[in-house]
């Protein structure tokens, strides 16, 4: 099978890994002029809005561009209940009992991109989206390929950097439910949650993205699935 991994500069590392490990090729469509990719079997969307022409493809663009797109995600997990945080783009119809909010100068941006915090009550400067701040225990990372969870990892900080350690499915029910439906409301294929959480039934899916980290387990599982296919 002929296999080409389709990726934007944010998920180049990972989506050459994966090349790698599939022995596809790679290629970066914003930096070309290339619209035609049916050359190829099958063309994986590591992170794509961009739209291209294939002949079978995991991660539609437009699936990939309601990941990119916060309020997009959102409204999608509204409407299938998937827990996630309260959420408003007028800074007027922030709620009293947000004690802390989360300010998103760009409702696209990644996480740690144009994210600024304040009190209710501060000053708040206009943005393209405002969150409610969540208190949590861990953070996990929650991996979703065709409809199952294929990877669970606690998410662990040191200064700026931060790494991902697996952890045992024991006790993730109500997580791998939330997140398998969460990859139904965005209609996607591929997709890592970042979930914020009090306990393994109290926690929040805080974003979708479209071009997660590349671990070895998950890189398996994605080898394992295109073999049978």
């Amino acid at each position: 099978m002929k296999i080409c991994i389709i990726h934007p500069v944010i998920g180049k590392e990972s989506a050459e890994e994966l090349a790698e490990y599939l022995g596809a090729d790679c290629s970066n469509p914003y930096q070309t002029q290339r619209r035609d990719y049916r050359e190829y079997d099958l063309l994986f969307n590591y992170g794509c809005n961009r739209k291209v022409k294939f002949n079978r493809v995991i991660n539609k663009s437009k699936s990939v561009g309601r990941c990119i797109d916060k309020i997009k995600t959102f409204e999608a997990f509204t409407e299938y209940n998937v827990p996630h945080p309260e959420y408003t783009d007028d800074k007027h119809k922030i709620p009293k009992h947000w004690d802390r909010i989360a300010i998103r100068k760009s409702k696209k941006g990644n996480q740690a991109t144009d994210l600024d915090y304040a009190y209710f009550g501060d000053e708040i400067p206009d943005a393209e989206l405002y969150t409610k701040v969540y208190s949590s225990k861990f953070e996990f990372r929650i991996v979703v390929f065709m409809g199952k969870v294929v990877g669970r990892y606690r998410k662990q900080a040191k200064g700026t950097d931060w790494w991902l350690n697996p952890v045992d499915a024991e006790g993730f029910d109500h997580i791998d439910a939330a997140c398998i439906e969460g990859a139904k409301a965005l209609e996607i294929d591929y997709v890592g949650f970042d979930v914020l959480s009090r306990g393994k039934k109290t926690f929040t899916i805080l974003e979708a993205n479209s071009a997660p980290i590349l671990t070895e387990e998950v890189a398996e599982a994605i080898k394992n699935y295109i073999e049978v296919q």
